[in-house]
């Protein structure tokens, strides 16, 4: 009920730019100084974003006509091909490519 019921810019920019930075994270993830640990929530987040956008379509519509829609797709795509060859990641599978559906399909409609 929450989520359906957000509409500021702002607001869709802080969401979308979160879950970006946390499905990115294995990709920035090194062993230097003040580097980050690696979150291990990936399944969750895609997820999240899956509702986020199928409960409200003006988020789907801002992250379809922003140009912030590679930079979730980038690691869509990173954890799609890292979990291919694990039998036990298959719903990871899954939600990777009900997203790529939600998003392809509405991005023609757009």
């Amino acid at each position: 009920n929450y989520l359906s019921r957000v509409h500021r810019d702002e607001d869709f920019h802080f969401i979308l730019k979160g879950i970006t930075r946390l499905l990115n994270n294995p990709l920035l993830q090194n062993y230097l100084p003040n580097s980050t640990k690696r979150l291990h929530c990936h399944q969750e987040l895609l997820i999240l974003f899956w509702k986020v956008c199928d409960f409200n379509k003006k988020f789907l519509y801002f992250v379809l006509k922003s140009s912030d829609v590679l930079d979730i797709l980038i690691p869509i795509l990173y954890h799609l091909n890292y979990s291919r060859a694990d039998q036990s990641r298959v719903g990871l599978m899954h939600i990777g490519v009900f997203i790529l559906l939600l998003l392809s399909g509405k991005f023609i409609c757009c």
